[in-house]
């Protein structure tokens, strides 16, 4: 991740501009750790670390579950069961959002 980023999964409904982690559309982790879902802090997780570091990542959608680098944490329990993984950077001041289907 290039510097601070998010990346979750976002629902079909998500908007394509601002951070999804601000939206009830959104289930993002920081690249410190963090875990937010509608502009509410839900959990942290003091084992991933991802900023400006090549990590793997995979995606478990239907169980609301990302693992960075063999550390799994569950994005949320309302977390719908399709989504799609969402990045989210910022760069030069703004938010790049790159859905993948």
């Amino acid at each position: 991740m290039p510097g601070y980023g998010l990346i979750g999964l976002g629902t079909q409904n998500m908007k394509k501009d601002g951070c999804p982690a601000y939206t009830t559309e959104g289930w993002m982790i920081c690249t410190d750790g963090r875990v937010y879902h509608n502009n509410e802090n839900t959990a942290n997780n003091d084992l991933i670390n991802f900023e400006n570091k090549t990590v793997t990542v995979k995606v478990d959608v239907p169980n609301a579950e990302i693992t960075i680098d063999g550390v799994t944490q569950k994005l949320g329990d309302n977390c719908p069961k399709e989504a799609y993984f969402v990045i989210s950077y910022h760069s030069k001041g703004t938010i790049k959002l790159i859905p993948l289907p």
